[in-house]
């Protein structure tokens, strides 16, 4: 197993040890709150180090969303390069233990009704919206449907919906991943579960 992908799996280890320690630290918790021997102020106490507890570990789980969005970002845009000459491209990345799907979608910068009215206003007729809906602005844009469109759109070789500047649109790069084994056992079996 390559060096890094060992050293994440031991983090995952890691991870899930201590969650199942931390996870039952903070069940007994919740579960002593109505105790009789603690006060007001130890409740209060206890309170500000559960936020600051839920602080810490958000900010682990941004940090490996932020990681895993960069990798699977750089892997699928890898992909692309490396296959865009190909007439027959393999459909998916196969790692040690997960297949991934690479998936890149059309985006472009929206004209916001703020800035460029006209664009704005150019882009939601495109998109059907009618004239007493736009004067009580009451619809807007919905990113992950606009993605869509405009996906569809430069799939079927067609330039983006009015009001969007085509030089605005831009490859947004993802992966669907899928386990085939738990990379635990993958460890395990290299004698990695032993070492730290």
């Amino acid at each position: 197993m390559n060096p890094q992908v060992k050293a994440a799996v031991r983090v995952l280890r890691d991870l899930k040890k201590q969650h199942a320690t931390l996870y039952t630290a903070l069940s007994r918790m919740r579960d002593k709150a109505n105790v009789a021997g603690l006060t007001q102020s130890d409740r209060v106490d206890v309170a500000y180090v559960l936020k600051e507890a839920a602080k810490l570990l958000d900010d682990l789980r941004k940090e490996a969303n932020h990681s895993r969005e960069l990798i699977e970002n750089v892997a699928c845009a890898v992909f692309v390069q490396e296959h865009a000459a190909s007439l027959d491209p393999p459909s998916n990345i196969k790692g040690q233990f997960v297949t991934g799907t690479p998936d890149v979608k059309e985006a472009a910068s929206l004209p916001r009704k703020s800035v460029d009215p006209d664009r704005y206003y150019a882009m939601m007729k495109a998109l059907g919206v009618e004239d007493s809906a736009l004067e009580a602005d009451v619809v807007r844009p919905h990113w992950p449907t606009i993605v869509d469109l405009l996906t569809k759109r430069a799939e079927a070789g067609l330039q983006p919906i009015a009001g969007i500047d085509p030089s605005s649109t831009y490859p947004v790069y993802s992966i669907r991943l899928l386990c085939r084994q738990d990379p635990l056992d993958l460890l395990e079996e290299e004698g990695g579960a032993a070492q730290t």
